[in-house]
């Protein structure tokens, strides 16, 4: 295996200068009061032993990320997604760092319980002792007000299901040493990084319905397809410094194409750019290729776009201008 060093990574301000994102940049006007929401609702689930560990989660912004990727969404529904992203961060962390992260049977188990929960639509206590599973029922109770369409709920847990499978996935591999495929790889980041469920809670934010065969038409598909892609690769080019200190190179498609291709850290970048910015003029032609539909429908695709539009460009601008998520600092975790 090919020895990867600190000093070869790339700056994010370097990343971000050449990724093409041709989208304005918008904002949520709840901002401040979804920050704020969200440190008291992850405080109230005591997910923290002491001030450190708070004091990092704060300076890692991840309401920022919803503000940015949701700029239409009115308070409640902007409180909703900043605790579902702040949830899904804290639950990716514990998978990564924590012992159950490390055996795929036990962290299989976790998912089935939890994926339990949400077809049951169980409310746990706080006297329940899990801070993942209680404040995930209370947040899946204020999603199902807000959407109370069964079939929109379960395709919401569905999404949720290929998420988990994809933890599993990628847990299976660290415990056995496995580096998976590039190919491999790609077709599990599509569902490892949970976009797809967040996707669908911008109905709730863009107060729109497009029916899930309108989502289906191959044009929209495929769009929503290359913004869940453009994210996560672009996440794996935020993170790949952090991940060669840690270590953990199965699962980042920049250390992947060093370690597999023999290039530099420097190269393998500029090819996961090259690939994520083709992502962005694929987009760019679809758009032009949207179905017409009736008059109110268009409306309602036309806010899907934006969606995915916002999500494109807020998930970069939260990482050059919110979050210290993937600063590398000596020791970092």
């Amino acid at each position: 295996m090919k020895v990867i060093h600190q000093h070869m990574v790339v700056p994010i301000s370097e990343i971000i200068k050449k990724l093409y994102i041709p989208f304005d940049f918008q904002e949520c006007e709840f901002g401040i009061e979804a920050e704020k929401h969200m440190d008291d609702w992850v405080r109230y689930y005591g997910f923290f032993d002491n001030m450190e560990d708070e004091r990092k989660f704060q300076s890692y912004g991840y309401s920022w990320l919803m503000v940015y990727a949701y700029p239409n969404a009115g308070k409640e529904e902007q409180f909703i997604v900043s605790d579902w992203n702040a949830w899904l961060f804290l639950l990716d962390d514990l998978n990564d760092t924590s012992e159950i992260g490390r055996d795929y049977i036990k962290l299989r188990h976790r998912f089935d319980y939890l994926l339990q929960l949400l077809i049951d639509r169980t409310i746990l206590s706080r006297e329940a002792q899990d801070p993942i599973a209680e404040s995930m029922c209370e947040l899946w109770s204020r999603i199902c007000k807000y959407q109370p369409d069964v079939q929109w709920q379960g395709q919401f847990i569905n999404g949720m299901k290929g998420y988990f499978d994809a933890c599993v996935w990628e847990s299976r591999n660290r415990q056995f040493q496995i580096i998976p495929s590039q190919e491999d790889y790609i077709r599990n980041r599509h569902f490892s990084g949970a976009v797809y469920p967040s996707m669908d809670l911008g109905d709730i934010t863009e107060k729109m319905e497009v029916p899930i065969e309108i989502k289906n038409h191959p044009v929209l598909r495929e769009m929503t397809d290359l913004t869940v892609m453009h994210i996560t690769l672009c996440n794996d080019l935020f993170s790949h410094g952090k991940e060669i200190l840690q270590e953990e190179v199965h699962h980042n498609l920049v250390l992947q194409i060093v370690q597999q291709n023999q290039v530099t850290v420097e190269d393998a970048v500029n090819q996961v750019i090259e690939r994520v910015n083709r992502m962005v003029e694929r987009f760019l032609i679809l758009k032009k290729e949207l179905p017409i539909l009736e008059s109110g429908m268009d409306q309602d695709v036309s806010k899907f776009v934006g969606l995915l539009q916002s999500w494109i460009r807020g998930h970069v601008d939260w990482v050059g201008k919110k979050s210290q998520r993937y600063i590398i600092t000596r020791g970092a975790s």
